[in-house]
């Protein structure tokens, strides 16, 4: 299966040490470029792991672009990727950006949803650790969410 990736789920994934399940989850990912530049400049805190975990995965997205759309050029390249490649899975957690791949037909995963098929497959033991370290990180995501995450979960 191929995962097309946008920059929150990824800097998400790494916060909560995650990032190794997509490579156990999907056969190949990839990224457009300005995806790889957004998590990999500006001194966050994930740019060395991201980094190294994209390393061979970038791809340059040349389709012009429309900016349409109140969301970043990730999400934009991200979804013309996932259409130019036919890709099986959009990884993408921005609400709007979900919203619109949604509605052109894109087969959508949030990062919260890796976990969650990463334990239904035996991946992982539990989620419970992984939305620890998520809610105790600088991300926001709402109590609520979480909560709602580990119920799916039976946690």
């Amino acid at each position: 299966m191929l995962l097309v990736a946008d920059s929150s789920s990824l800097i998400s994934l790494s916060t909560c040490q995650a990032l190794p399940i997509l490579k156990e989850l999907f056969n190949e990912i990839k990224v457009p470029e300005s995806v790889f530049i957004e998590v990999t400049q500006g001194g966050k805190k994930q740019s060395r792991e991201l980094s190294g975990f994209l390393a061979g995965l970038v791809v340059s997205v040349d389709e012009p672009i429309a900016r349409k759309f109140s969301f970043g050029r990730g999400e934009l390249e991200a979804m013309a990727l996932y259409a130019r490649l036919n890709a099986n899975r959009l990884l993408v957690d921005d609400k709007k950006a979900r919203k619109i791949a949604v509605e052109n037909g894109m087969n959508i995963i949030g990062s919260l949803g890796v976990l969650l098929i990463a334990k239904e497959k035996g991946i992982i033991k539990s989620v419970s650790p992984y939305l620890h370290r998520l809610s105790r990180s600088d991300l926001y995501i709402k109590a609520e969410l979480l909560n709602h995450i580990m119920n799916l979960a039976n946690e």
